[in-house]
């Protein structure tokens, strides 16, 4: 299951030249290793035996005394090293066979314990480390998934608060080495080093679109993007903000990968969070990195955005949660926004947290606002969002809030909120603090559900506490949710995981994935303070095959965790799971899907069928060449295959904006093809099927 991962002898981050280019270009040694690496000071999970090089086969000749071949060609001892060494009613847990529960609720968590991460600990700042103790802009430790090594599993990044004190764990990556229902992680000790500055955030990304991850960093005042293919390197992204502009105090705390510009390259979208609740800080604005050709980073201006109606790097407010998703179906993707409004320094306008709507290339904008309520409702306090399929009333946008969770649809600005109606609130008049959220059937009977990670902050009394438990919101009828939480297994709120006596554990992000691909979700929670959790679904005694991971493959649209969606067989409605923004972390790169068959839609709208064959995958699901773009003397010929989305085609020049006349050529190779004359000074063409534009401006 694993590819070899080498670590590069040498610490040198990068041979690229100082010298800088006319371009602003983050994509050098800005930063020295030797002073990124201390001790991780982590223990490992024990390892399994591999037999020889070629596994141990059936026969188990290959094996040590006391041990057994398991079906998944390793040797192990015990009863068990994965499910289908146990009877078919039974699951491998911990090296033995258990009986399979059948949950009252459909479906049922189990913490794991004794990870390499388990000890890995990260407090609040307090007294000298900040301003004061009462500064809680320290929002909690982050993580983030992505593949470091090329080899298809996700590797772990936890994040920490730390300042150096020898208390705290320093910021780590934990490489998956994990076998089907047996999760497991290494420590990588030249990675468990981002310890001063501490960095707290962390986000996966894909520069390249090779399957060899990159990794997002961030902390105070502090960007950066680690590399580790095909050499390592450091880009300080935070290096390209001019000194004197007040954005350059950022406490960057949440992030976004897609592309911004549309040239089919990656870019970086940062939220800075307050430092200081009290003092507020210099800024609260985001900011946008746009990636080069050369695979470098130049500081977008505001003036290169913001036209018309500014509003991505203008609105002002401290930023918890980035997501983005296809709201209305027009194939430019919208955000969701997480700002929390309660914050917000009383001499500024209320922040236009909630849905930033994509403007498309024939408006005068980037983005427009759009409120998730009237008056004083159209304002909140907002901390991580989902989009889900509620029925009847179709999709809907929710959103955790500080006194009062949303649940809006968005196909009309200012709908009114049915949390209240949906029950989906949970406690109505009090502070929340719903931090994480995401969208999946929980119980597969083919409705979406949530799940809500909870926590309250320091400032709150101690008897608050209990009340904010996560809490997994399951659809069951048009009428209502029923929420959840102990009863289906999730961890409590006590002060055994926040190592701290006079607070219990405060829940921030719940990342959902299948880790060990063996069919079943786990999730990995953060905190404000205290350890990292693992939780994993328990494989319950029912005839449901396991669910399996997808690996989008873009083509021409690139978006890492975003913009893809999927169709259920049972009803055709499309679900877009990996639309929600966490604090200080990344969610999964994957898709996870309930159905072993389906219909994936990629971000440029095409749209390709997938059967996992009844397996947990991972399975690679590829967008094909469907696009193609040739010159016959002075005209353009365009070629559009199968996957296509569904529509009339229609093609705009830029930068005239005009609409170019089609005219039909016979169809080959299976494309239908069109030929249309480019006017003299046009530089790129984009598509449109109908309202869907395919977000990508094509040079000629």
């Amino acid at each position: 299951m694993k590819l070899p991962f080498v670590l590069f002898a040498t610490l040198l981050l990068c041979a690229c030249p100082d010298t800088p280019t006319e371009t602003p270009d983050a994509g050098g040694p800005a930063l020295d290793a030797q002073a990124e690496l201390s001790d991780a000071g982590v223990t490992a999970d024990a390892s399994i035996t591999d037999g020889d090089a070629g596994g141990c086969g059936g026969s188990g000749q290959n094996c040590a005394d006391g041990e057994t071949c398991s079906v998944y060609g390793r040797c192990f001892s015990g009863e068990c090293l994965v499910h289908d060494d146990c009877q078919a009613d039974q699951r491998c847990a911990g090296g033995q066979c258990l009986a399979r529960p059948t949950p009252e609720f459909g479906i049922l968590f189990e913490r794991v314990h004794d990870m390499a991460f388990a000890n890995h600990r990260s407090r609040i700042p307090s007294g000298d480390e900040r301003r004061s103790a009462s500064a809680f802009g320290d929002f909690g430790f982050g993580a983030a998934l992505f593949d470091m090594d090329g080899d298809q599993d996700l590797d772990l990044f936890i994040g920490s608060q730390g300042r150096g004190d020898s208390a705290d764990s320093p910021s780590c990556i934990y490489r998956n080495e994990s076998v089907p229902s047996a999760p497991h992680f290494v420590a990588e000790p030249l990675f468990c080093n981002y310890k001063s500055p501490g960095m707290s955030g962390g986000y996966g990304t894909d520069l390249e679109g090779d399957g060899y991850h990159e990794l997002i960093l961030t902390g105070f005042n502090s960007i950066r993007i680690q590399r580790f293919h095909p050499q390592l390197e450091l880009i300080d992204l935070h290096a390209l903000i001019p000194v004197d502009d007040e954005r350059a105090s950022c406490n960057a705390g949440a992030a976004l990968s897609m592309d911004f510009d549309r040239d089919g390259l990656i870019d970086v979208l940062i939220g800075c969070q307050f430092d200081d609740v009290g003092q507020h800080g210099s800024n609260g604005k985001h900011l946008l990195f746009r990636q080069l050709p050369s695979g470098g980073f130049s500081f977008v201006e505001r003036r290169e955005v913001d036209k018309g109606e500014p509003l991505l790097l203008e609105a002002w407010g401290s930023t918890l949660g980035l997501g983005a998703a296809h709201l209305n179906d027009d194939g430019l993707l919208d955000l969701l926004v997480s700002e929390d409004e309660a914050t917000r320094p009383q001499y500024l306008p209320p922040d236009p947290g909630g849905l930033y709507m994509s403007c498309t290339p024939l408006e005068n904008c980037y983005f427009r606002p759009v409120r998730l309520g009237y008056e004083e409702l159209a304002w909140g306090g907002y901390m991580g969002s989902a989009v889900l399929q509620v029925l009847p009333h179709g999709r809907m946008a929710y959103f955790s809030d500080l006194a009062r969770n949303r649940m809006v649809a968005f196909d009309l600005e200012g709908q009114p909120d049915m949390a209240g109606q949906l029950r989906t609130n949970l406690y109505e008049g009090l502070p929340t603090f719903s931090w994480g959220v995401f969208a999946d059937d929980l119980d597969r009977d083919g409705r979406d559900d949530l799940l809500v990670a909870q926590g309250a902050t320091k400032s709150s009394s101690q008897r608050e506490y209990p009340l904010h438990y996560d809490a997994a919101l399951l659809q069951r009828s048009q009428a209502n949710f029923t929420t959840h939480s102990e009863e289906i297994g999730l961890a409590p709120s006590t002060t055994a995981d926040s190592r701290n006596d006079d607070y219990s554990y405060a829940t921030r992000a719940v990342l959902r994935t299948d880790i060990d691909f063996d069919g079943h979700i786990d999730l990995i929670n953060t905190a404000l303070e205290g350890l990292p959790r693992m939780q994993r679904e328990v494989p319950a005694a029912n005839d449901l095959p396991p669910r399996c991971t997808l690996i989008p493959i873009d083509r021409y649209v690139p978006g890492f965790g975003v913009g893809h969606s999927l169709r259920s067989p049972a009803d055709g409605l499309w679900r877009q799971w990996d639309s929600q923004g966490q604090l200080r972390s990344g969610t999964s790169p994957y898709s996870l899907s309930p159905w072993t068959s389906g219909t994936m839609r990629f971000p440029s709208g095409a749209e390709v069928d997938y059967d996992c064959q009844g397996g947990p995958g991972p399975l690679r699901v590829e967008e094909p060449e469907w696009i193609r773009f040739s010159r016959s003397f002075t005209r353009v010929i365009i070629a559009i295959g199968d996957a296509a989305p569904e529509g009339e085609l229609q093609v705009y020049a830029e930068p005239e904006g005009a609409l170019l006349e089609l005219e039909a050529m016979s169809p080959a190779d299976g494309y239908r093809r069109f030929s249309v004359a480019a006017p003299d000074g046009t530089e790129t063409l984009m598509l449109r099927f109908d309202r869907w534009w395919v977000a990508r401006r094509f040079r000629l």
